[in-house]
């Protein structure tokens, strides 16, 4: 499979996560995920989750967007393909993904879903999109501007009248990743010590530090890594710089 089917792949299966949420519910789209995680490889689950939680978030604006730039709402059976226009225009307004990367990427993904009669208004709407720099444009309502519904920000704006704004800003925010230190293998404060010490050796010098990791099988408190593991590491960030994300 190229480059290009993969990535398109990839986006036609965060298009039908997308939808389960959006047509049956949080609990449909947690068991699509798991089947689709199970199809795709370690390399690119990430962005699986990336496309699909940013476009979730996002939700409320990205619809509003849509509805500027259709000039009749899709059919009911062709919902996914709604989707896969919210995803196209989310990996433009919120990814470092080059823009001809994204469209070229989300018009194949169209005709992976068995509906190649929308490549050409998937690319038009996405194009359009650009071209108008809706994206920057301010947001007709509160849903479509907090990406939440509008009941929950009037409850919000009535219970918390003066961080109404604040906690709507800070739900939108990526949740901050954390890391768990396995107490069995190592304690926090030994495995802080490492931590500290394998940034400072990749601050100074990343290519140095990968080579010194690979040769000598530099240790982490309860965490080793092998040529392999390092080798592996340098594949998939160079099929991701191919593929454009």
């Amino acid at each position: 499979m190229n480059e290009t089917k993969s990535g398109a792949r990839l986006r036609a299966e965060a298009a039908k996560a997308v939808n389960a949420v959006v047509a049956h519910g949080p609990f449909a789209g947690r068991c699509t995920g798991v089947s689709l995680m199970n199809k795709l490889t370690l390399a690119d689950r990430p962005l699986l989750k990336m496309l699909c939680y940013g476009t979730l978030r996002h939700h409320f604006r990205l619809r509003a967007d849509l509805r500027k730039l259709l000039e009749r709402p899709l059919k009911a059976r062709d919902s996914v393909i709604e989707s896969l226009l919210a995803i196209g225009i989310f990996q433009l307004i919120d990814t470092r993904i080059p823009d001809h990367a994204a469209v070229s990427m989300t018009v194949e993904a169209a005709r992976l879903l068995r509906r190649p009669k929308y490549a050409g208004l998937i690319n038009a709407v996405l194009r359009n999109f650009l071209r108008q720099d809706i994206g920057r444009q301010e947001a007709g309502d509160d849903e479509s501007r907090f990406n939440h519904p509008a009941w929950f920000i009037d409850a919000l704006r009535a219970d918390w009248p003066d961080d109404w704004q604040q906690i709507l800003e800070a739900n939108n925010e990526r949740a901050p990743m954390w890391l768990r230190v396995n107490q069995n293998r190592t304690t926090t404060a030994d495995y802080m010590i490492g931590w500290r010490r394998s940034m400072m050796a990749t601050a100074c010098c990343p290519d140095l530090f990968m080579q010194f990791a690979s040769r000598s099988r530099f240790r982490l408190p309860s965490c080793r890594v092998s040529q392999t593991a390092m080798y592996r590491c340098r594949m998939r960030r160079r099929r991701s710089q191919r593929r454009g994300y």
